[in-house]
Order: structure tokens, then C-alpha cells, then sequence
């Protein structure tokens, strides 16, 4: 049905080593719009379960506002994906 394109900004903190911790910060754009996601370690290792806080923000001011507080990118993801959409039988 059609492709996002997204781009995803992650963070490193100056007080604290996320790789250690198993967490991560993150802007994702996608559409015009961008979206702070916080997640955290994950709660066990059979399914990889993590608590994930998200609201949207204004990309730009939020990384000025990180960098200001002596946070620094740690990477860019760009990712296309897919979008499908299945149609309900009405029979099912």
C-alpha cells in the first residue's frame, strides 16, 4: 500500500552508558512528524519485553535541547519500510 521512510536519531547520555544499561533515546522522523522514544532495559529474555515511553516533538529543538544538556549522537538509522494492509473476509 505504500513505503515510509523513516529516520531514526539515537542519543548518548554524558552520565550513563546505554549500551550497559540496555536502554535507549531516540528521535524518530517519519512524515514531517518526529517522536521521542525512551526504552528501556528489557524486563526478561524470552520475549525481549521493554517498557517504551513515546511522545511527539519538534526533532530539531529536541536535539538542540540533548546537545545543550551534553548529550551526543550516537548513530542514524534510515530505514523504508513496507506498509500492507489485509482486507477482512467477510466470511471469516
Amino acid at each position: 500500500m505504500g513505503v515510509e521512510e523513516q529516520s531514526d536519531v539515537y542519543f548518548a547520555a554524558p552520565y550513563r552508558n546505554f549500551a550497559k544499561t540496555d536502554e535507549a533515546l531516540r528521535i524518530r522522523s517519519l512524515g514531517g512528524q518526529a517522536v521521542l522514544t525512551y526504552k528501556g532495559p528489557k524486563l526478561d529474555k524470552v520475549s525481549k519485553t521493554r517498557v517504551e515511553l513515546e511522545t511527539p516533538v519538534d526533532g530539531a529543538t529536541t536535539a538542540k535541547i540533548f546537545h545543550s544538556l551534553g548529550f551526543q549522537e550516537a548513530g542514524t538509522v534510515h530505514k523504508k519500510r513496507d506498509i500492507f494492509r489485509q482486507e477482512r473476509s467477510l466470511f471469516a
